[in-house]
């Protein structure tokens, strides 16, 4: 039962990767691992630091899938406010 939100979220994190090219799907498939591949280095970053906070706060290590679930809540919110930036952009 626990692993069915991480699964959830994993699965919104990549409808929220997609960049979407009407008839092209080799340019879809290919921008969307593009873009995945270089915003995940960031995203890892960003979740370590919160991880390292955490961990000395609590004085414990957390477990495996507290920190995907981390990873991918803080994706998903980056991948929101890009997805608004490039949407505002564009008017």
């Amino acid at each position: 039962m626990q692993y069915i939100s991480l699964i959830i979220l994993a699965i919104l994190y990549l409808l929220a990767s997609v960049r979407y090219f009407p008839g092209e799907l080799a340019r879809t498939a290919l921008e969307t691992a593009l873009h995945v591949v270089s915003f995940a280095p960031f995203t890892i970053g960003c979740t370590m630091l919160l991880v390292i906070i955490l961990q000395k706060m609590s004085r414990a290590k957390l477990p495996w899938d507290r920190v995907a679930r981390l990873f991918l809540m803080m994706a998903l919110l980056f991948e929101v406010i890009l997805g608004l930036q490039n949407y505002l952009g564009q008017g």
